[in-house]
């Protein structure tokens, strides 16, 4: 009905990670942008837009109303509701037109009006968040020799890797290291530059976690 997208955004799980969705993005010529591991934030719009559904749903089980109607309805009242980054529902920004219901007329915005006031709250609420996570800008550079952050399987694991990677790649706050043969991509946070035992540090364990 809407065409094909020119560019995919997904997690990394595995359903698309397999074959038959990688031949069918390149038969209709799709661009897959996987999001960074273990960093949902990077997907934070779609995250929130399901746990936005799943109350509806919730709410709908409680009540013992039909789960489906009340999908159908709840998706009509969100696109018809004017967004609060954008100025404008969801339907009139795709379509440049109102939907027709019983909910007040709201004034379209051109697009690029759309845009800018979309980035301008978005930036908004990104620094807030930001700021409650301690999270700040990195001076990674590529060829940089780094530690990265690892779960905790257990009490004995190490809060970190302790074998050193290289950093190959840098977009933002995406990072990909290497070691060997081993490739990992994680968020600027996981990765802290890369002290040797040469420099005074008795236990590297307790060094380490002192960075982080």
């Amino acid at each position: 009905m809407f065409g094909l997208p020119k560019r995919l955004k997904s997690d990394n799980g595995p359903p698309f990670g397999s074959n038959n969705f990688k031949v069918f993005l390149d038969e209709f010529n799709i661009e897959h942008h996987r999001i960074t591991p273990y960093w949902p934030e990077a997907n934070g719009l779609a995250e929130r837009s399901v746990r936005t559904i799943k109350k509806a749903i919730f709410c709908a089980n409680i009540e013992n109303k039909n789960l489906k109607e009340e999908l159908d309805n709840f998706l009509l009242n969100y696109r018809s509701t004017q967004h609060s980054t954008t100025g404008q529902c969801p339907f009139s920004a795709i379509f440049n037109r109102n939907v027709r219901n019983t909910l007040p007329t709201i004034i379209p915005y051109d697009n690029s009006e759309l845009r800018k006031t979309d980035k301008i709250n978005k930036d908004k609420q990104i620094s807030p968040a930001n700021k409650k996570r301690n999270i700040k800008g990195h001076n990674l550079q590529i060829c940089d020799i780094v530690i990265c952050k690892q779960n905790q399987t257990g009490k004995l694991t190490p809060a970190v890797n302790l074998l050193p990677y290289k950093l190959t790649s840098i977009k933002g706050a995406k990072v990909t290291a290497e070691r060997e043969n081993n490739v990992i991509t994680r968020n600027a946070s996981f990765f802290k530059p890369y002290i040797s035992r040469s420099n005074n540090y008795s236990d590297p364990i307790i060094d380490l976690k002192i960075i982080f």
